[in-house]
């Protein structure tokens, strides 16, 4: 996470894409199975480093998110081999996805998968959402996907399946999720990370670069406050534990 620590060491948030070049580029070098980057990149920064970011994402699987819902520009262009299937007319099956935040054309180009995070109820997170007539991912979709090294089994307005596990999906193909008891995240804050400490604990696992400092405007959960880049986690974990695969 990007949080009070490392904004003190790295300058206040949001960056030149080179930090983000070299997040990507430490967890390909500590074998993470990929990265997912929780920022909208929709609007150009410095030409060399969005150049270093994607040529960074080369370097292991990188998901993006896109779905911001406040129109600040013109609508960017969702590539379509990201689109997840058509939707028969008058059976729409998931709430309509915000079409602002479309990560930069040279940063699609280079990614792994995007999915949308727009939220549309405090308990539940969309699987997939409506875009231009065809479903697309929710973020945490692509990111279940990737973790469990499977394709998603999905029946729009029934169930999303991982092999033998599945979980119930609503009328708009979203999934319950249950918190914990209390907002008690760990973290390695950015600067850390950027270290060159080992941290064999990311080998093999999914990197999750956030925002978390005091200034993110909280959202309300079913535990009061939180921050939406914890909620996010908080609704992933909840779902990989109901579809990840039983040990023998």
């Amino acid at each position: 996470m990007i949080d009070k620590k490392t904004e003190a060491v790295l300058g206040p948030f949001p960056y030149d894409r080179s930090v983000l070049a070299k997040a990507v580029q430490r967890s390909a070098g500590l074998g993470a199975r990929g990265v997912v980057l929780k920022f909208f990149l929709s609007i150009p920064k410095s030409e060399s480093g969005d150049r270093e970011l994607a040529e960074a994402m080369k370097e292991t699987p990188v998901l993006l998110q896109a779905g911001y819902d406040q129109p600040l520009q013109e609508p960017g262009t969702l590539p379509d081999r990201f689109l997840w299937g058509n939707v028969s007319p008058g059976n729409v099956k998931a709430h309509a996805a915000s079409k602002w935040g479309m990560p930069l054309p040279q940063l699609s180009a280079a990614a792994y998968d995007i999915g949308f995070v727009d939220s549309f109820a405090q308990d539940r997170f969309p699987v997939l959402e409506l875009y231009n007539d065809h479903y697309v991912k929710s973020l945490a979709l692509a990111v279940l996907e990737l973790a469990l090294n499977r394709k998603a089994q999905i029946t729009p307005g029934e169930s999303l399946k991982f092999g033998e596990k599945q979980v119930a999906l609503d009328a708009f193909s979203q999934a319950a999720i249950h918190f914990p008891k209390q907002d008690d995240l760990a973290y390695i804050p950015l600067v850390d990370f950027l270290g060159s400490a080992p941290l064999p604990q990311v080998k093999d696992r999914i990197v999750i670069v956030g925002f978390d400092a005091e200034r993110f405007q909280p959202i309300q959960t079913p535990i009061g406050m939180v921050r939406p880049h914890r909620v996010f986690y908080y609704a992933l974990v909840s779902l990989y534990k109901s579809l990840r695969p039983r040990k023998n």
